[in-house]
């Protein structure tokens, strides 16, 4: 059934599956295939790949195969030379066998508006009409520890069904919680969506639950949703809108926590969907009153309304759900040949011009105290960059220096969690200049600025 279904994201090749045991393999490459997942961070042997090029064929609908390096890494040697988000997620859900898996708490227990949100995000995914999917190959990436397709179940009718998550844990739980009856047409496989392991063109139906805003580059992902999806192929998204109208009064970002490292606006989000997707629709849903209100009784009129005005106004509410059609003759145009690097703030080739102080971010994830009278240097070769601070109600400003771009970034948030700053590095300067200012929102306590990484997308030459 899984015959060229899947490829190694490292050399891109289709994989088989093993006549000699619970593997996926091709020319020595074997990755671990158990229990109905497959893990690609278990991938047991090396194998060396030149870098794909983007099809220069504008005649031919056809795929680019994107095989991505993390690191100063050649091809071959690392499929994720960054893990610590990954492994602090795998550790969340290796720690909560009792309650299989549920690390996000009960929405019983949420606000009425999250609770009302929740079913409006329901009821616009069940609005939408995907005609019979019985010989289609659909995808749920984001699965999590629940079944396949757990909040979209339109999507448990296709002919093979294929759930992606980061943990391999979250996906064990997600098969023993597959009834027998979908066994059979169902695969669960690990991805941080930067390489999806798909064959090009293989996919009908994609969907994205809440998971755009955590991975480390959003247009890459909608790159690699547009290489594995069939021209015309249906992609449905849900996201937070960071820039919700009731946290944008109060200067805030909606939805800052410790998992959302690329939390979108209404106009980014529909940016990367038009770089690759036509028939653009996008729907809005309300999970939050404001950053202090949630916890106000609300009636069941006055919760309708909410949903109401957020469904027709997007672009004000705090959840987004976008509904469009893949077109492969914008992948051919847009698609860009990258390579990923990543330098966490630990990452020995930094040199710190002041004595590094740890903060300790949440479980084992640590980042590091600027300081106020030096600056930290850091060589670059992207051309896209972003950067990962942590904000909280102790931070300050922080300013940013690259080549001839300068800006100010305010940090402070309500909640603790990342805020990310993105940087077009245009004239490829190579030295990236990171102070903090000494300078706060009056809501903050303090000046502090938490570095935590640098990613640059390279280009391939």
């Amino acid at each position: 059934m899984l015959d060229d279904v899947f490829i190694d994201p490292i050399s891109g090749k289709l994989l088989t599956e093993s006549k000699v045991g619970e593997f996926l393999e091709c020319e020595g490459i074997r990755v671990p295939f158990k229990d109905g997942v497959v893990d690609f961070y278990g991938r047991m042997t090396q194998s060396a790949a030149p870098f794909s090029e983007k099809p220069n064929n504008h005649d031919e609908i056809i795929g680019a195969q994107t095989t991505v390096n993390t690191g100063d890494c050649p091809p071959d040697e690392v499929i994720d030379s960054a893990p610590e988000l990954r492994a602090a997620h795998e550790h969340a859900f290796e720690a909560t066998k009792e309650s299989g898996g549920n690390i996000y708490g009960s929405l019983a227990d949420a606000a009425s508006i999250t609770q009302s949100g929740h079913e409006a995000r329901m009821r616009l995914l069940n609005e939408i009409e995907l005609g019979d999917l019985s010989d289609k190959t659909v995808v749920d990436f984001g699965t999590g520890p629940w079944s396949f397709a757990a909040i979209f179940d339109k999507l448990r009718a296709g002919g093979l069904c294929i759930g992606f998550d980061v943990s391999a844990t979250a996906l064990q739980y997600a098969w023993n919680g597959t009834s027998e009856v979908c066994r059979s047409r169902t695969v669960y496989a690990t991805s941080d969506g930067e390489v999806i392991p798909l064959a090009d063109n293989s996919v009908d139906i994609f969907f994205g639950g809440e998971v755009i805003e955590h991975v480390r580059n959003p247009l890459q992902f909608m790159q690699e949703i547009a290489r594995v999806c069939k021209d015309g192929a249906a992609i449905i998204l849900t996201t937070p809108n960071k820039d919700a109208f009731a946290y944008r009064v109060h200067g805030l970002q909606y939805c800052v926590g410790p998992e959302h490292i690329a939390l979108l606006s209404h106009e980014e989000f529909h940016d990367i969907l038009s770089a690759f997707s036509t028939d653009i629709q996008i729907f809005g849903y309300e999970t939050s009153i404001g950053p202090s209100e949630d916890g106000f009784p609300t009636d069941q009129s006055l919760l309708k309304i909410f949903q109401t005005r957020s469904k027709h106004f997007p672009e004000l509410a705090t959840g987004l759900v976008s509904v469009s059609r893949i077109k492969k003759s914008l992948y051919l145009k847009n698609a860009q040949s990258l390579r990923l690097k990543e330098t966490i703030n630990t990452d020995p080739r930094l040199h710190y011009s002041f004595e590094r102080q740890s903060m300790t971010l949440f479980g084992s994830v640590v980042g590091t105290l600027l300081n106020k009278e030096l600056p930290l240097e850091i060589q670059t070769k992207g051309r896209i960059i972003s950067l990962l601070f942590w904000g909280h109600d102790w931070s300050g400003e922080v300013e940013i220096t690259c080549g001839t771009v300068s800006l100010t970034q305010n940090l402070y948030s309500k909640y603790g969690g990342f805020i990310r700053v993105d940087i077009n590095n245009d004239s490829l300067s190579n030295t990236l200049s990171i102070q903090a200012k000494g300078t706060k929102d009056p809501r903050s306590y303090d000046c502090q600025v938490i570095f935590y990484k640098l990613i640059e997308y390279i280009d391939v030459a």
